[in-house]
């Protein structure tokens, strides 16, 4: 299922004409629809498994099915993989270090695999081939370790910091910079481009609305760049020389901040920017071929923006549920050995000053869910 969505009917049309494919099975599509008899969403799927010389087979299904399929995808996409073991043809220093928290190697992955969600996440024009991301502070996080060890000590007390409302970083999104000078030329003018100029045309198109899509597709001796519009094909650039090809797939990691190296397994990117006074994210998901390196890059804005980010807000609270019942824990066998082995504890002051800290942004939580309920109801 997953893999029928990242190749054949995208996240967002999912979303929107709520259905799932289920299966390839030979030249038929099992797609699973909520409401089997959706006109528009019939054709809309017929009209792209007739480019690919499918037909199609429908089985009704629930709706809470299908949304609990949806997040199932969004878990699993964002699920980094365990490292690879190490094997003779691998070189230590190709491994990929550790990455931003929106950066994950995937490795083959089945259907049949637990979904579990993580979280994962721009433009530069210097070829240097980095080894680290940077982490951009708007979706930088940091792992809250409780301590397993009594013996362990806390770190000194420090004066209590304000606790801040939201960051600048998350108040207001890196913008997305794209300068596509020849969107009214034919498509086929922007092949004779330079890569860089090349990309910038691409991006200028699949930003355009929608749900917008680019598949970089290598072959032996040439290259292929096809864009879809909301599921459907609108262009395909055929015969790009490689170096073309190999340049854009460069300028594209750049977008991102991906190492230019060669990628030795499916690796993804997500990145959130501001682009003509709208949302987007968008996810970059690069993989070897058969040839070479390949690439799918997909936009999301609007319903299905807001869905990718309540399946992450759901995901944290869980998390921070998870950490605080771990903190109780360890706060109940602390009083317990305290009881039996009265000693003074030097990390009371220190654990008080963050209880309180965690009381204030328990408090700053509730007052932004209250802000929000209220602007709900006023739209």
């Amino acid at each position: 299922m997953f893999r029928l969505i990242d190749s054949i009917l995208p996240f967002e049309a999912c979303l929107y004409y709520q259905f799932v494919p289920l299966a390839l099975e030979g030249r038929h599509l099992k797609l699973g629809m909520v409401t089997p008899h959706d006109s528009s969403a019939l054709d809309y799927v017929r009209h792209i498994l007739a480019y690919l010389n499918c037909s199609l087979k429908t089985e009704p299904i629930a709706a809470d099915v299908h949304q609990a399929m949806l997040s199932a995808y969004l878990n699993h996409t964002h699920q980094p993989s365990p490292p690879p073991q190490p094997t003779p043809q691998n070189n230590p220093k190709d491994a990929p270090s550790e990455q931003a928290t929106f950066i994950l190697d995937d490795a083959q992955v089945t259907e049949s695999e637990v979904c579990e969600t993580s979280q994962n996440s721009e433009s530069s024009s210097s070829p240097n081939l980095e080894e680290n991301i940077p982490q951009s502070p708007s979706v930088q996080t940091q792992s809250t370790q409780v301590p397993n060890d009594s013996s362990t000590k806390m770190a000194p007390t420090t004066a209590v910091t304000p606790v801040p409302k939201a960051s600048a970083a998350v108040q207001t999104l890196p913008p997305l910079e794209v300068e596509a000078v020849y969107l009214s030329r034919p498509f086929e003018f922007i092949a004779t481009l330079a890569p860089q100029h090349l990309l910038q045309e691409l991006l200028g198109r699949v930003l355009t609305s929608g749900i917008g899509r680019l598949y970089f597709e290598r072959q032996p001796d040439q290259g292929r760049i096809l864009w879809s519009q909301d599921g459907v094909l609108q262009c395909v650039l055929e015969k790009l020389p490689l170096s073309v090809f190999q340049g854009v797939m460069v300028e594209l990691k750049r977008v991102v901040n991906l190492p230019l190296i060669p990628v030795m397994q499916p690796k993804q990117v997500e990145i959130e920017r501001r682009y003509q006074q709208e949302n987007l994210l968008l996810r970059l998901r690069v993989m070897p071929g058969s040839y070479g390196e390949e690439a799918t890059l997909q936009v999301l804005r609007g319903a299905a923006l807001k869905f990718y980010q309540r399946q992450q807000l759901e995901k944290l609270s869980q998390d921070a549920l998870t950490l605080a019942q771990q903190l109780q824990r360890k706060l109940d066998e602390i009083r317990d050995r305290t009881y039996l082995y009265p000693t003074p504890l030097e990390a009371l002051p220190e654990l008080n000053h963050m209880l309180d800290r965690l009381d204030k942004q328990l408090e700053a939580l509730a007052d932004l869910q209250t802000d929000s309920h209220s602007d709900n109801s006023l739209s």
